[in-house]
Order: structure tokens, then sequence, then C-alpha cells
């Protein structure tokens, strides 16, 4: 056989072995399943005193946009490490990939288990640290797949935990 076409010959064998696309960076890792989520944050435009006007729209709610929030093993937030932290974008949206699992996500806020400072007046510590512990939602992975979730923040009228006077 002469040398070019001995030549051809292991270059077509080499590119028919070849991977037709090489490995893709963003694909997630075996055993791994994508979060895909939304974060919605509503608050709260009546708080008590004079009837609002017929129409006055009591509450408000849209894309939780730039949410820092943490996740964690298990169904509750506790001391452990922070094994993932991803942002909501401009739309109220994420997504992360993790191993199969049961997880707790958090908002920022509940970093910390116990209350650094002073405590506002009125707010009860003990339900502070209650409200820190819970979960804003718990995700259960599975091996592989896509797991929707939807976390809902509320900002009422008061801070978190709050039990002083309302306004009349």
């Amino acid at each position: 056989m002469p040398r070019s076409a001995t030549l051809l010959t292991l270059c077509l064998v080499a590119c028919h072995h070849a991977p037709a696309n090489p490995p893709d960076a963003s694909v997630r890792a075996a055993g791994q399943a994508t979060v895909r989520g939304q974060v919605f944050h509503s608050t709260q435009t009546y708080c008590g005193g004079a009837r609002p006007p017929e129409g006055m729209e009591l509450s408000k709610r849209g894309p939780g946009s730039g949410r820092r929030l943490l996740v964690r093993r298990g169904a509750e937030n506790t001391a452990s490490e922070v094994l993932a932290q991803v942002t909501s974008d401009a739309k109220g949206t994420f997504e992360l990939s993790l191993p199969p699992g049961t997880y707790c996500f958090i908002e920022e806020a509940k970093r910390e288990l116990t209350v650094t400072g002073p405590t506002p007046e009125n707010v009860d510590p003990t339900c502070l640290e209650g409200w820190r512990r819970t979960c804003d939602a718990v995700v259960e992975v599975p091996e592989m797949g896509e797991v929707p979730v939807t976390l809902d923040f509320h900002q009422g009228c008061f801070p978190q935990c709050y039990g002083g006077p309302v306004p009349p």
C-alpha cells in the first residue's frame, strides 16, 4: 500500500473513533440533578390605620431578583456547612446542580442561627432564633433529572417576630 494511502487510512480510523463532540464543562456531573428555582418577593402595602381607598392594592408580588440563597444539607437550618450559594437573576430565577439528598434552602439573613447585636424593640429573640432555624424551602433531590422549587419571601409591615403595638 502506498505511503499516502496508509496515512489516509490511519486518519480515517482515528477520526472514526474520536468523540463527535468534546465533553462540555457545563454538563452536570453524573449522579446530580438540576434544581431550577423561582424566587418571589411580596410586600404589604397596607399596614393598618385609616381604611384604604377602594381598589388599593393591599400587597404587591413580583420577582425576587438578587436574592442570595444558601444551601445546607437536611430539613432544618443548622450550623452545618453551607454547601452551595446561588443568587437569583433579574427575573427571580436560579439554577444549580446538587447530588441526591435532602437540602435546606435559606435566605442570607438566616446564615447565622443566633441573633447578633441588640434585638429590635418589641421583637421576641426566642421567636427570632426559631425563625432562623426554619428552611425557606426543603428540597428532595433525586439522582438525576430536574427539581422545580419556588421560594416566596414576604415583607410585612413589621419585623419578623414583632409583638408590639399596631397602628390605630
